[in-house]
């Protein structure tokens, strides 16, 4: 059993009831043993006793599912096989979804397909009961009249860890008085059909992002069957969505009608911190973490590059108890300092409110019929699973008289009670210890087994699915998703179904049985109140992250070019010259990291490996920090957090160049493995330089990237220069090798022809301000960048950024490259001048780091410190 959040769902008393297990599988058409005919379907049977979604018990296709099974036989098992092997590559690249393999459960190609009445019955019960939670939070944290009468007991509500006192008489004042923004519903089937209710999610309910991206990553895998089905469509929904969120602010808000919304994450740990990061995408709001946000004079700022800037509604995907680490001692390293008092006094507006999770306890669930009478005056439309509150007599000897049937939840910790210390199952007698312990705490419920549907493998099998239902305040009702989340489950029943790593999602399709409605768009036609250039409101979060991603990449352009230099030399046919000119470039990499010191003592060397053997071993090796790998690594972990920032071309080409470096398994890389690939390396990474060059817009972004570029670029000119300026090796073929290791040899053949001269290399890579990779042309585009940051020319005296700057070019402009060359003990002048630069570079990347790309992380209290 896997707990994620506050979120899972069977408990096994005895141990984990048997159930079929499936092995799953990345299949491709060559893996389609039904390929014979044709038909995908031809041995799918459903399981006897359980409803299934696409096949009746009789054998035949649902009317709903007719029209999917005849356009998926008439497309054939292989081509079906073709297409999915597509997507799964386009999702791995992040071409469609951008949210690539980082996503918690795997996608499978075979929608559930529901047809639209069927779901319209269960969207008015799903409508009943957000506003039926909503009245309780209303009533809980208002004249609490439910609790007064008896109707709730006072321990299910202030025995409750999400009941927050302190929010007591802060009920919303707009949208109607309305508390629930946001609900979802975990749904399920019994034998007969019949949709019931699991679980109630009105905290931060998760799994939207998910749904949307399924829908995207289906659609272009089957495009021409979605139209076919009438399908219909999600955009509608999340219109909705950004709609309710743009009102929340009153008429007379100097913001109102297009507030600044930020959608609030605890962070990359989070389970959903990529689904969150691509449905903010998606909405066209900030992703932001806590250490982006900062509460000053009880407004809540966001941190940019122009400063702090206001920040009208958040909408966020952290727990209420995590929210402020001022409010909440427990959880001292979470959250944003200060929010908490900020949004009781309606500075800041949060969806949904704080301590609406409250009602997402099971033990609600036992009440929600009385509930729906008290406050509707209405049977509930549709039931929820049985549920029996154990701080309730008669339902605690109940449940401790059918322990082996039933779930057994922590009522105000929403999770499953299976384990005693996570090893072993607790006996019955065990678990009826625990709960007359304290029986206010737990909550049993009856189990559903859930309906089925396909899943894709080499035949397609019936899974057992459970659904995740979503709906949105609009301001006058709520509007529910013509689509959910659905998960399957490899072993158990679909109240295992979790967001746990080993579960596969699906898409689910709500078919039209009239005309399709009209397409929708969140592209709304109107007119902005000011057309703007550049921008300046960019989180330092984000300029930090493409700096270094400018690092990183120059990094790895850089070492491609040595290794491959490297390898042509290892090689040894690529002239006379490659045993002279090998040891200078090994020193290189030593220095670099890349290799042991000992490589470059002879009589030690000839102890170690053979260079051959280990230098592509390092190359390739994810362990080691500093290998090519690594870098490459570390460059396509921090574009998966600017994906807003970056297009969808260059997204695809830092995928594709971090593949090159992913060997198949089991394979020991070697020599000519190194050569093709940093060959190929060399080229993409070129390639890359100019997609960012012609598709980044001139804003604070591009400057902070090529502030990075130009950074590394110039640390690897000095790194290089150093290194092999000081071999004892003959100074011409050195002096070409660091030509061509830097893109320049062909420049210098071009005006000196083929004899190398000291003086005229060292001129050319760093004085010569007209050659692209020289540190002086570096060192002109870091003035032209510092000087464009924001408040860098309106100040009266040279800040430290500039200062440093300025330093840097003109110490390079002063620099003759004759003298140098003719100097006795050239080597130590040059030592002298990299050291200096070298020194200069480091500080001004601090200064930098300092001033712009700094922002407050994790706040810390007196609490902590005492237990440390």
């Amino acid at each position: 059993m896997v707990t994620v959040g506050r979120e899972s769902y069977t408990i096994c008393v005895d141990g984990i009831a048997g159930r079929p297990s499936w092995k799953w599988e990345n299949m491709t058409a060559s893996d389609v043993n039904s390929s014979e005919t044709g038909d995908l379907f031809r041995d799918y049977v459903p399981s006897r006793g359980v409803y299934d979604e696409y096949k009746m018990d009789s054998g035949e296709w649902r009317p709903h599912a007719k029209s999917l099974v005849a356009s998926i036989r008439q497309m054939g098992a292989q081509e079906f096989g073709k297409r999915w092997k597509q997507t799964q590559s386009q999702i791995h690249r992040g071409d469609e979804t951008r949210i690539e393999t980082r996503r918690e459960n795997e996608l499978d190609p075979l929608p559930v397909i529901l047809p639209s009445s069927e779901w319209q019955a269960v969207a008015n019960g799903l409508r009943q009961r957000a506003r039926l939670l909503n009245q309780v939070l209303m009533d809980v944290y208002g004249p609490q009249q439910l609790i007064k009468s008896g109707t709730l007991p006072s321990q299910m509500v202030f025995g409750h860890s999400s009941f927050l006192a302190s929010c007591q008489g802060h009920l919303p004042e707009r949208g109607n008085g309305n508390f629930l923004k946001f609900y979802a519903a975990d749904l399920a089937r019994s034998a007969d059909g019949q949709w019931w209710v699991l679980a109630d999610h009105t905290e931060a309910p998760t799994g939207m992002g998910y749904a949307l991206e399924n829908r995207i990553a289906i659609s272009s895998m089957l495009p021409d069957v979605i139209q076919e089905c009438g399908v219909q469509r999600l955009a509608g929904f999340f219109a909705e969505a950004r709609e309710a969120l743009k009102n929340t602010l009153p008429e007379n808000h100097p913001r109102a009608g297009n507030p600044r919304v930020v959608m609030l994450n605890a962070g990359r740990k989070s389970h959903s911190y990529f689904e969150d990061a691509y449905m903010a995408r998606y909405l066209g709001y900030e992703f932001v973490e806590p250490g982006d946000l900062s509460v000053r004079n009880g407004r809540v700022m966001l941190k940019t590059l122009k400063g702090l800037v206001d920040v009208d509604v958040i909408l966020r995907h952290l727990f209420s108890e995590s929210i402020d680490p001022l409010e909440f001692i427990s959880n001292a390293n979470a959250g944003v300092a200060g929010l908490f008092r900020a949004a009781r006094s309606g500075r800041v507006e949060i969806a949904n409110p704080l301590g609406s999770g409250l009602v997402e306890s099971p033990a609600f669930m036992a009440s929600m019929p009385q509930l729906c009478q008290s406050f509707l005056g209405e049977d509930l439309l549709l039931p929820a699973v049985a549920t029996w509150w154990c701080g309730q007599p008669l339902a605690l000897a109940y449940a401790l008289r059918h322990l082996g049937e039933l779930t057994l939840r922590r009522s105000s910790q929403h999770r499953v009670v299976h384990h005693a210390d996570g090893f072993k199952p607790l006996t019955q007698n065990d678990l009826a210890e625990l709960v007359l312990d304290n029986p206010a705490d737990f909550a049993a419920q009856e189990t559903i087994d859930g309906s089925t549907a396909p899943v894709w493998g080499a035949r397609p099998y019936p899974g057992f699915v459970s659904y995740r239902a979503y709906l949105v305040y609009s301001g006058t009702s709520y509007v529910v998703m013509p689509g959910a989340w659905a998960r399957t489950a490899t072993v158990l029943g679909p109240n295992d179904a979790s967001t746990a790593i080993g579960y596969r999602s699906k898409d689910v399709w709500i078919v039209n049985e009239e005309a399709p409605e009209p397409r929708i768009t969140l592209i709304i036609p109107s007119q902005v109140g000011l057309l703007q250039r550049g921008g300046t409101e960019i989180p330092s979060r984000t300029a930090d992250n493409v700096y270094w991603l400018g690092r990183q990449l120059e990094r790895a352009e850089a070492l491609s070019k040595l290794l491959r230099s490297t390898a042509r030399r290892m090689t040894g046919g690529l002239r006379e010259t490659s045993e002279i000119e090998l040891p200078s470039l090994l020193r290189c990499l030593i220095q670099l990291g890349q290799l042991d010191p000992a490589y470059a003592i002879a009589e030690m060397a000839a102890e170690l490996p053979p260079i051959e053997q280990t230098l592509p071993t390092v190359v390739f090796d994810p362990a080691n920090p500093r290998s090519l790998r690594s870098i490459l690594d570390g460059a396509l972990e921090i574009e998966s957090l600017i994906h807003e920032n970056i297009s969808l071309d260059t997204s695809r080409l830092i995928h594709r160049i971090n593949e090159h470096l992913r060997l198949p398994h089991r394979h020991t890389p070697n020599v000519a493995d190194l050569l093709a690939t940093t060959d190929e390396l060399v080229t993409e990474l070129a390639a890359l330089s100019g997609i960012f060059a012609a598709s980044m817009p001139r804003s604070l972004v591009w400057r902070f990237y090529e502030l990075g570029h130009r950074i590394e670029h110039s640390q690897q000119i000095i790194s290089l220069i150093e290194s092999i300026s000081a071999s004892p090796e003959d100074p011409a073929s050195i002096m070409e090798t660091m030509l061509e290791v830097t893109d320049s040899l062909a420049i210098y053949r071009s005006r000196y022809m083929a004899r190398m001269h000291f003086d005229a290399t060292l001129d050319l890579l760093l004085v010569d301000e007209t050659n692209p990779s020289s540190l002086a042309f570096q060192f002109v585009q870091i003035v032209d960048h510092i000087e464009q940051l924001p408040g860098v020319l309106e100040q009266a005296t040279f800040p430290l950024e500039r200062k440093l700057a300025a330093t840097l070019l003109h110490s390079v402009r002063i620099v003759d490259a004759r003298e140098v060359a003719q100097h006795t003990n050239h080597e130590d002048r040059l030592a002298k001048l990299t050291t200096e630069w070298m020194d200069a570079l480091r500080q001004l990347s601090d200064a930098i780091t300092q001033k712009y790309l700094l922002y407050i992380g994790g706040v810390h209290s007196f609490h902590d410190v005492s237990e440390k």
